[in-house]
């Protein structure tokens, strides 16, 4: 080997993932920020967001239709949930041009990746015909093929040719998109989980655990040792006392957490919702002896609060906080009963709470029974919502606080986190 060859080849490798940086990370996005959506654009993109969901776990083949409005209007809405996310769509006949830019957090304060993909018509799937990230231009199928495979190698299932598997037919016509999902080609043949639920599975919920503490509130409320009536917050306390006590025999005191807490918002909540995010939980479903029970005097914010406690354990607390005032929006509008502050307190406390919950077991069995005890009086966990502005249909929302980014709506947010921040479970 000649004498320089071997640090040669060392520089060459250290160089390389920063030349790659140099490549692809670029210092502005290449899509403008989107105007925040108001009622019509949430109501539009909840729409579409469940007919891809509808679509992606039936049984049969369907045809899902959208326009770039409708994507873009996705767009503008999710980046309420991740503030690092910008897309736009172009539709012709001959293609969908798509734009994507994103600052992830490992990227903070370094640049932003610019993604730009054409998709071709076609009847054999996904087809792309150009791909470009930042300054790199790729090589549009091999690229694809990488991205499946990795994922393939990443996830418990071959994630990423079931997923493609699923796409069919992509149809392009001026401004509209069409596309085929079969979700029968997404799942495995042997009966082991598809495409659809090992994507839920990489949210890392011990599903076994979670069935074991959902038969135990079960259990528990058949025995008469959790209400059927009156306030969820025994039901709270329970699922960390069951988590505590799991860990005192030494099980793993944070996925114990996280389980029994799913299990709440499955028994509490919806199970539907639970499942949707982390999988099927392998437990029947036997009566609903939480239905009953309220928070704050009502059964809507009890389920506020659970489901976006859930989907924090599930590491998504951006996104249930996002999905809630998407909810809001719609409910702003003429199909809804008016966009309610109380409802967002109820979000924004449940993920302060799974968050206070986890922090404790992080410390061990001794500060969970603590939280536990908390959690079981309604006052330590959810702030005073009397009088906060709720049931605004969509002209009085806009007269008193404009939009989603407007110093009163910020204001008016702010005030609820400091409630929350003075309840017990939560003050220093």
């Amino acid at each position: 080997m000649p004498r320089f060859l071997f640090p040669t080849l060392i520089l060459a490798l250290l160089a390389a993932p920063a030349a790659l940086l140099v490549a692809t990370v670029e210092r502005e996005p290449a899509v403008a920020a989107a105007p925040v959506p108001d009622p019509a654009t949430a109501r539009a993109s909840r729409a579409l967001a469940l007919r891809l969901y509808g679509a992606a776990n039936g049984d049969a083949p369907v045809e899902v239709e959208m326009t770039a409005q409708e994507i873009d209007g996705l767009f503008a809405t999710a980046a309420r949930a991740f503030p690092g996310l910008r897309g736009r769509a172009e539709i012709d006949a001959r293609a969908l041009d798509l734009r994507v830019s994103l600052a992830p957090p490992a990227l903070a304060g370094i640049g932003w990746l610019n993604l730009a993909a054409e998709v071709a018509p076609s009847d054999r799937g996904l087809e792309l015909r150009r791909l470009r990230l930042g300054r790199l231009e790729l090589p549009p199928q091999t690229t694809l093929g990488a991205a499946r495979r990795l994922a393939d190698l990443l996830s418990e299932q071959p994630v990423g040719s079931l997923l493609t598997a699923m796409v069919g037919r992509v149809a392009t016509a001026p401004g509209a998109l069409s596309i085929t999902l079969d979700p029968t080609l997404g799942r495995a043949e042997d009966g082991t989980p598809g495409a659809a639920d090992s994507l839920r599975r990489l949210a890392g919920a011990d599903l076994d655990r979670v069935a074991a503490h959902y038969d135990a509130m079960i259990e528990a409320a058949y025995r008469g040792d959790l209400p059927r009536d009156g306030s969820t917050a025994a039901w709270m306390g329970f699922a960390l006392e069951s988590a505590a006590a799991a860990a005192a025999e030494g099980r793993d005191p944070l996925l114990e957490t996280r389980a029994a807490i799913l299990a709440l918002a499955a028994h509490c909540g919806e199970r539907w919702a639970v499942e949707a995010a982390v999988g099927e939980i392998p437990a029947p479903v036997r009566g609903g002896p939480c239905n009953r029970t309220r928070l704050a005097e009502r059964s809507d914010l009890k389920k506020h609060f659970v489901l976006s406690a859930a989907f924090e354990t599930a590491g998504a607390a951006a996104f249930s906080f996002g999905l809630g005032e998407v909810k809001e929006l719609v409910d702003a509008s003429d199909e809804g009963t008016g966009f309610s502050f109380d409802d967002m307190a109820a979000d924004r406390a449940g993920i302060r709470w799974a968050e206070a919950a986890q922090a404790a077991a992080a410390e061990g069995p001794e500060a969970l029974v603590r939280a536990a005890r908390l959690s079981m009086q309604e006052a330590a966990v959810m702030p005073a919502i009397d009088d906060l502005p709720s049931f605004l249909p969509e002209s009085a929302f806009r007269d008193r606080f404009g939009a989603l980014d407007s110093p009163a709506y910020v204001a008016q947010v702010e005030a609820i986190d400091r409630r929350i921040d003075r309840l017990p479970l939560h003050a220093r």
